[in-house]
């Protein structure tokens, strides 16, 4: 009797405060137990500061954003416990890591688009939406990031930034149009490009044929001729 009272007593024996982990309640014999522990609501709030975590941060709250319109706003307490935490950090690191092109409109692409969330790191997911900004980006958007790339290259290789498509390599060529970092809009339209073409093997025009779509952008261009009339004028004047 006196081993079942005492049995009994140590079941409901308190814990002691300043040996509870605040992140899982879980109770500790010792102080040094508890600085070792590292239970998974630890790790998330240690890293809660990371570059990549704070921008999972972020598209957890536009994920319910746009899921959700009107739902009280995210916090930082919900998105650790989510059990979804671990996706959102990888999708962070993933945009961080291919510095994708206008990362806002990919995050608002897999969402939009009800793409399931483990498929949102996929190559193939990544190349179906640069396909789709390719043909929904406004000439001025193409060019602006089209002339920072050049911009950017001609500080790294010495060369002047006009010569873009003369001197890039073909297999850096065929990497940035495949990318997204290359636009159709400038391809079609730049005097220069067709030397780049010139210079590509059948093999390297093969693999960027499905981004460059010459029959979507036959008629995308037809559509928009005074637009594509501006662009041509002002690669000329750039001496593209």
């Amino acid at each position: 009797m006196a081993k079942v009272q005492a049995t009994k007593r140590k079941r409901t024996k308190k814990k002691n405060p300043e040996l509870t982990c605040t992140h899982c309640g879980k109770n500790f014999v010792s102080e040094l137990v508890l600085m070792r522990h590292n239970c998974t609501a630890k790790k998330r709030y240690l890293e809660r500061n990371e570059r990549h975590v704070l921008y999972a941060f972020y598209i957890f709250k536009r994920f319910f954003y746009l899921s959700f319109p009107g739902r009280r706003e995210v916090t930082e307490e919900k998105f650790r416990k989510s059990r979804h935490y671990s996706s959102f950090v990888k999708f962070a690191k993933y945009i961080l890591d291919i510095n994708a092109v206008n990362p806002a409109m990919f995050i608002d692409y897999v969402i939009t688009n009800l793409i399931p969330i483990n498929k949102w790191c996929d190559s193939s997911v990544y190349e179906d939406y640069l396909r789709d900004l390719s043909k929904r980006e406004t000439p001025d958007a193409a060019l602006e990031r089209n002339f920072v790339l050049m911009q950017k290259w001609a500080n790294e290789t010495g060369e002047d930034w006009t010569n873009f498509f003369r001197r890039i390599p073909p297999t850096q060529a065929v990497f940035w149009i495949r990318s997204g970092r290359i636009s159709p809009w400038v391809l079609y339209t730049a005097p220069s490009a067709k030397e780049l073409f010139a210079r590509m093997s059948k093999e390297q025009i093969a693999l960027v044929q499905d981004v460059v779509d010459p029959k979507f952008w036959q008629v995308k261009l037809a559509d928009n001729r005074e637009e594509v009339s501006t662009i041509t004028s002002i690669l000329q004047e750039a001496g593209l």
